[in-house]
């Protein structure tokens, strides 16, 4: 699928999500590129590299088990495509949800560089 021209970068993003739900983890380097930076605000030191990503999603799922995310809003500009997120899962019988923006920059249809910034999880 990254290879193929008629892949849209906002199809992409969206198989970027499955392996934070429940698809395979390793897919995730299928559709990132070699040399990826993820620019994390809630990271201690602010970036993911790629090598990191299937590890970072396994940690997640982890400690986050059963999160779905939504599609809110997706705009695209040139290699660019912003995106609006809904993060839900149910702990201890509570909803909780978390409300994110992401910004992706793509090499050719891979994802080569993404800005995120998520709320803390709340009760809804």
């Amino acid at each position: 699928m990254p290879d193929d021209p008629d892949v849209s970068h906002r199809s992409t993003f969206e198989a970027l999500l499955r392996p934070w739900q429940d698809g395979p983890v390793d897919d995730i380097l299928d559709l990132i590129t070699d040399d990826y930076a993820g620019h994390m605000l809630y990271l201690a030191d602010g970036e993911r590299t790629g090598d990191e990503y299937p590890a970072w999603i396994e940690r997640y799922r982890a400690n986050f088990p059963g999160t779905r995310f939504v599609i809110q809003d997706q705009f695209e500009s040139g290699d660019r495509v912003c995106t609006r997120l809904k993060a839900t899962r149910v702990d201890e019988g509570r909803t909780l949800s978390a409300d994110g923006i992401n910004i992706s920059r793509y090499d050719g249809t891979r994802v080569a560089e993404e800005w995120a910034i998520w709320t803390a999880w709340r009760t809804t």
